[in-house]
């Protein structure tokens, strides 16, 4: 077929190719093939596609132009905010290769709100060049995801993971790493950058992406239970009880999750200073899926989709809370804290001086409670 035809699809399904960038290019040979009766390949849909995207949202190329003019804006609308920009010398020409942004209103909050530990991951850009966007997410008060910075960079590799957090390193102005947590899928690269950049910091892995690969080797219900049963166990006896129990059922699914260190995927083995248990990558993925539309679109019009989606996220949690009238104690939070209220009824409670105490079950376990230092024998 000829390059007029290309013009032909562009033409005749623009308003669907806009309506939805991502749409795969087999569907769109199946649905043009019935309508029209003719054969199409698909480096004649590709063309067809990009046409019409261009004309939706202008040429991706020029875009990238942008970028430089672009930080400068931000940086004059929002002066406490890092914009870095790199770029290599290619025949005389400046040629982007990343981008970072650290917004300096969410980073204020972040510090001042939010608990010492960031969810990381990276997802594919879906755009001409592709790419990938890092992200740095935190957890709010209300136990929500807290974006406040990301990166765009050419792959998920070490070097490109260690510009990253060197930069949020410099931004957050973190000293001790020993007080802060990481949390991430074990992205490539990502390991050995934060082994490099923040050293004695607590780096915990997803559990659900541990048992992706747990599965694919020992599958079943049972060895399913027990590996989150030994996840969420809180007291390192519980949790070697548990791989007890695994070894006793599957040896070898024992010596597979045995050469994976509790520290990174167990409670019983995590810092309890951050007062935040979770075993899930699950902030980093939410984010994800708020901005996979901006993913399809150039760089600068994908830039202004994340800030404003994030502008207006912040002023309609604004909004709630100003509107909330529980009191101080956010309101997922005061929904767990009443759940526990009706279990302290199966406790006795007794004092043994200042501000401590002796916890005892109902079914004769005790645990040691101590208010002052907000800490439980229990773990939990």
């Amino acid at each position: 077929m000829s390059y007029a035809n290309s013009r032909f699809i562009a033409f005749k399904y623009k308003d669907k190719i806009w309506n939805d960038p991502n749409w795969p290019i087999e569907s769109m040979m199946t649905i043009m093939q019935k309508e029209v009766k003719l054969q199409f390949n698909r480096s004649q849909l590709y063309r067809a596609k990009r046409k019409v995207l261009a004309l939706g949202r202008g040429n991706e190329t020029d875009e990238y132009g942008l970028l430089w003019s672009y930080a400068d804006e931000i940086k004059r609308a929002n002066p406490e905010t890092t914009v870095k920009i790199k770029s290599k010398l290619e025949e005389g020409k400046s040629v982007f290769k990343r981008f970072y942004i650290c917004w300096g209103a969410l980073k204020k909050g972040f510090l001042e709100g939010c608990r010492p530990i960031i969810f990381l991951d990276g997802c594919h850009l879906k755009s001409a060049y592709g790419g990938i966007l890092l992200c740095a997410v935190g957890i709010d008060g209300n136990n929500c995801m807290y974006p406040f910075a990301y990166a765009i960079v050419e792959k998920e590799k070490r070097k490109s993971w260690a510009w990253f957090l060197g930069l949020l390193v410099e931004d957050l102005n973190i000293t001790n790493s020993c007080q802060w947590i990481f949390v991430s899928d074990k992205q490539k690269g990502l390991v050995e950058a934060i082994d490099s950049l923040l050293l004695g910091c607590e780096h915990r892995f997803c559990v659900m992406h541990l048992y992706q690969n747990f599965k694919a080797s020992f599958k079943g219900l049972a060895l399913k239970n027990i590996l989150w049963k030994a996840a969420r166990a809180t007291r390192v006896v519980d949790f070697e009880r548990c791989m007890a129990e695994l070894k006793e059922r599957d040896r070898a699914a024992f010596e597979w999750l045995a050469q994976r260190h509790p520290t990174g995927w167990s409670r019983s083995h995590f810092r309890t200073h951050s007062k935040c248990d979770s075993l899930l990558n699950n902030m980093s993925e939410s984010f994800n899926a708020l901005i996979l539309r901006a993913r399809s679109k150039p760089i600068v019009s994908m830039l202004e989709i994340i800030r404003l989606t994030l502008m207006k996220r912040v002023h309609m949690r604004r909004d709630q809370m100003e509107r909330y009238t529980g009191g101080d104690i956010c309101p997922k939070i005061a929904k767990i804290l009443e759940e526990l209220k009706k279990k302290s009824m199966d406790f006795i409670a007794h004092w043994n001086g200042k501000d401590q105490f002796e916890i005892e079950c109902s079914y004769g376990s005790r645990v040691k409670v101590h208010l002052g230092e907000k800490t439980c024998s229990c773990r939990k």
